[in-house]
């Protein structure tokens, strides 16, 4: 009887799982939808889209790309809870076009679903600003896009004029900082400005640090409430290097328990060289959490 009930209740879950773009269809295992989430992946990180149609059109992080967020360890807190303290929350976009190979301290942390891919009910995470490279956006204004401490240099790009990756390279250059840079606002109430802020702050990522890829970027988003994993938009916990995968695997199992929830690992391997792609992998030894239905 309990092996009954726990098919059908998984069977009513799975039903309810189906999300925009084709993303993980109907689950039927841990397996199978981990499997179907590296081919996702791989074809956003591939898809260099500059917008998301039909909405408006909608910023190109809204189909395309991976938006992963870097999380320490604890057993002290939830990985996917906010820090209390933040006046707003960080990610990096990682796109074949927007490659990096060094991602801070981080060796894992989960991966977000772009807007019009999330399963019905989740939350819509709203973002903001980006900026190429790391923004220091712990120290800034306006839930981390505005101005920080360094001074007028490094508020808001387009309140100082700063509308193109040109002039976005030619600020970075002359100051050449952390705090001094300038962040691109790329909220929905901008519009089809957004979407070109955004594009504009990717090339200006291409601009000053192909050569190295060691400079990740940083996506800024609204911060949200406590303990709401299970309408979070989380599409899979992952992994970069080995010392990584513990951590991967408690946040896996913790999700599970605290949301009902089942999540693949994902162990993604950075560019090791500007002329490889990152990759995207499903390994079914790296799973906490039972692969099939009981």
């Amino acid at each position: 009887m309990t092996r009954l009930l726990g098919l059908l209740l998984f069977t009513l879950l799975s039903a309810c799982a189906g999300s925009g773009g084709g993303d993980l269809a109907q689950v039927k295992s841990l397996r199978v939808s981990g499997e179907q989430t590296a081919v996702d992946l791989t074809r956003r990180y591939n898809d260099q889209a500059s917008a998301c149609r039909p909405f408006n059109p909608a910023t190109a992080f809204e189909c395309s790309g991976v938006l992963i967020r870097g999380t320490a360890h604890s057993t002290q807190y939830h990985s996917w809870n906010p820090n209390p303290s933040a006046n707003g929350v960080s990610a990096s976009f990682l796109r074949s076009d927007a490659n990096f190979t060094n991602f801070y301290i981080y060796t894992n942390g989960f991966i977000f679903y772009p807007a019009q891919a999330a399963p019905a009910g989740k939350r819509k995470i709203a973002m903001l600003c980006f900026f190429p490279r790391d923004g220091a956006s712990n120290v800034r204004e306006d839930q981390g896009c505005g101005q920080s401490p360094a001074g007028p240099t490094s508020r808001e790009c387009q309140s100082q004029g700063i509308n193109s990756a040109e002039q976005w390279v030619e600020h970075y250059k002359k100051y050449g900082s952390y705090t001094q840079m300038c962040g691109l606002n790329v909220r929905d109430g901008l519009g089809e400005n957004a979407v070109i802020a955004f594009n504009e702050g990717l090339k200006a990522q291409r601009l000053v640090f192909d050569a190295a890829l060691d400079n990740y970027n940083e996506l800024r988003m609204a911060k949200w409430e406590q303990d709401i994993g299970h309408v979070l938009p989380i599409q899979a916990f992952f992994y970069l290097v080995d010392r990584g995968k513990a951590a991967a695997q408690y946040d896996q199992k913790n999700f599970l328990t605290q949301t009902g929830i089942s999540l693949p690992i994902i162990f993604i391997r950075l560019s090791p060289t500007p002329q490889e792609p990152a990759t995207f992998r499903f390994i079914a030894e790296d799973q906490a959490i039972p692969l099939d239905p009981s």
